[in-house]
């Protein structure tokens, strides 16, 4: 504002001045004359057009000289600072485009880190949850056949690579764990998913250590001997260590068959959450037939029900809540 007014002043001081003296119609026009005669001055009235006059007869006032030059100036002014104010507003919208472009670069790049350690999880968990079950089965069948007096070979299958397995799909868990803290500041709707992977990953700790132990007993170890590796251990289970070890794999199974359920769910939200709006389309998430399975979701009713189950109800809650209190009432805080 301050330079347009500078402008203004400028412009009007540079305008040329009223002739002093000279009358509003009179024009006056000397020449010099042959002879020896005085110059000539000659008085010219110029033909006026008529007053324009108002409806009412009244003559109307004559404008300002200036005022066509400030009209001018004031118009100029308004175009500059439209002008200004478009391309202002143009660079603001380029600049906020910009914004999102990146974002949903970003957005495609965390999906893209999420996909393949969830496929990895998947399969790891499937792989060991494969294994132990094939092993009841096979374990199962030896045992009919050394019922019957015949003397099969032994088993395959051994506790050592059980464990291989399932440490293999536990690594799994703390790896998609950190990648949600790692991208808290693009969106925090994933914070459930670390309590529910938490309590996924102590249902399957606690479930394979009895059911490793019973492979310890009953399944056959290799021993590294001078004439090459040997079987040890070879026994025939008992039908009372056959229904134990189905009930131990039926609980890791089960334990399993969650992980795998938060796996799915989670890539269901990471495709709706990073992936909608470049493909304007969203992903169902599951829906499973029995009322007890928990599907995770990122809707706030969800997630507030779904937090008060997994910090109140599960093995994993209520032991956290234990060694709280413990801690509390060691440092003495309320």
């Amino acid at each position: 504002m301050r330079t347009a007014a500078l402008f203004l002043l400028l412009f009007l001081a540079a305008l040329p001045p009223t002739v002093a003296g000279q009358g509003k119609n009179a024009l006056t026009i000397s020449a010099q004359a042959d002879g020896p005669h005085s110059p000539l001055v000659m008085p010219l009235t110029a033909v006026s057009p008529p007053p324009v006059q108002q409806p009412n007869g009244a003559p109307v006032e004559p404008r300002p000289w200036w005022l066509g030059d400030l009209l001018t100036l004031f118009g100029i002014f308004v175009g500059a600072f439209v002008v200004v104010w478009q391309l202002g507003r143009q660079h603001k919208q380029a600049m906020e485009l910009q914004k999102e472009n990146a974002r949903e670069q970003l957005r495609l790049q965390v999906y893209q880190e999420f996909a393949p350690v969830l496929v990895d999880a998947s399969d790891k968990a499937i792989n060991a949850g494969t294994y132990v079950a094939l092993m009841a089965i096979n374990m199962h069948a030896y045992s009919v056949q050394c019922a019957r007096g015949l003397t099969p070979a032994p088993l395959k299958e051994r506790a050592i690579e059980f464990c291989r397995r399932h440490h293999d799909a536990a690594n799994e868990i703390v790896k998609i764990i950190r990648l949600i803290e790692k991208y808290q500041v693009v969106t925090h709707d994933l914070e459930i998913f670390q309590l529910a992977l938490n309590v996924a990953s102590h249902d399957l700790r606690e479930t394979f250590s009895p059911l490793y132990e019973s492979m310890l007993a009953i399944l056959p170890m290799d021993i590294l001997t001078p004439n090459g590796t040997q079987a040890m251990n070879v026994i025939c289970p008992t039908s009372q260590h056959i229904q134990d070890f189905e009930t131990l794999t039926s609980a890791y199974v089960a334990a399993k068959d969650d992980f795998e359920g938060y796996l799915f769910d989670l890539n269901v939200e990471l495709q709706n959450i990073f992936l909608s709006n470049l493909f304007n389309n969203r992903v169902l998430r599951r829906k499973p037939i029995s009322p007890i399975v928990k599907v995770i979701s990122t809707d706030k009713e969800a997630v507030d029900e779904l937090r008060k189950y997994f910090e109140e109800e599960t093995p994993w809650g209520l032991n956290k809540s234990r060694i709280e209190r413990e801690v509390r009432a060691t440092l003495e805080v309320p």
